[in-house]
Parts: structure tokens; C-alpha cells; sequence
């Protein structure tokens, strides 16, 4: 028994270490809280913490959603923008082009008073020149409309 140490201490230390000894066999390490109940907090804990979480991951995917509906409707209002000015390009062409076609035309009278032709009449044909020879005589009788059909109406 030569090779065993021994150490002094002091009683007050002694009896600290029996009572930390005591509670470690008793399963509580702090005098207030048990293990079980320390374990059903933390449980509650970590819960609670992931429904924070899952809160803040489905807010973030809304307003995902939201910022590329925006980005989306920028695109579009990008390419009515292209659209628009080459529309104005085309309308801009049209406009020259009939521009040319006025200055290559050469000028007609206003419509509704166009020359007659130079080419006589057909023969029958009524002539708007001054009358010439007896007036036409009337019908032999008086021309008839046909009798208007009744068709059945529908609804």
C-alpha cells in the first residue's frame, strides 16, 4: 500500500463532494430541475424553433413569388415598349411611301366629278346630254311588284 497518494482535504470540500455524488446518483444535476423535465423543455424548445422556421420559409417563397411576378411583368412591359416604337417605324414608312405615291400621281378631280368618258354611249343606254328626238313613252301597263312572301318567324 506504499503506492497509494493520498490528499488532505479540508471537511467542508468532503461533504460538497458527497452531496454532488448524491444528486448524480438521483439523476439531477441542478437542485430545481430534473433530467426528464430539462429534456420536455428542450423538446419544446426546438419545436417551437422549428415553427419559426418553417413560418420564415414560407413567407420567403411568397415573396419569391411576388418579386418574379414583378420581374415578369417588367419583361412584358419591356417588349410592348419595342413593339410600340416599331409600330411608330412602320406607321413612319406607310406614311412616306403613300407621301411618294401623292407626288408621283398626278392630280384627279374630287370624287363625284369625274369626266365622262370620250366614248359614246351604248346603244339603249340613257344619254345625259341634252334630249334629242320625241320623249321615251310610258310602260304598255303598269309593272307589278311580286306579292312579298311571309316567312315563319323563329325565336
Amino acid at each position: 500500500m506504499d503506492s497509494d497518494e493520498y490528499q488532505l482535504m479540508s471537511r467542508k470540500e468532503l461533504i460538497d463532494l458527497k452531496e454532488q455524488l448524491k444528486r448524480v446518483k438521483e439523476g439531477s444535476t441542478s437542485p430545481s430541475r430534473s433530467m426528464p423535465d430539462a429534456m420536455q423543455s428542450l423538446q419544446r424548445t426546438m419545436l417551437e424553433l422549428i415553427g419559426i422556421f418553417r413560418e420564415a420559409s414560407d413567407t420567403l417563397k411568397e415573396d419569391d413569388s411576388q418579386i418574379s411576378i414583378a420581374k415578369k411583368l417588367n419583361e412584358i412591359s419591356s417588349k410592348i415598349d419595342v413593339l410600340v416604337d416599331q409600330n411608330e417605324k412602320i406607321a413612319g414608312g406607310i406614311l412616306s411611301v403613300a407621301d411618294l405615291i401623292k407626288e408621283k400621281q398626278p392630280e384627279k378631280p374630287a370624287p363625284g366629278l369625274e369626266p365622262l368618258p370620250a366614248f359614246p354611249p351604248p346603244m339603249g343606254a340613257p344619254s345625259f346630254g341634252p334630249p334629242s328626238g320625241p320623249p321615251p313613252s310610258p310602260p304598255p301597263f303598269p309593272q307589278r311588284m311580286p306579292p312579298k312572301r311571309q316567312f315563319p318567324a323563329f325565336i
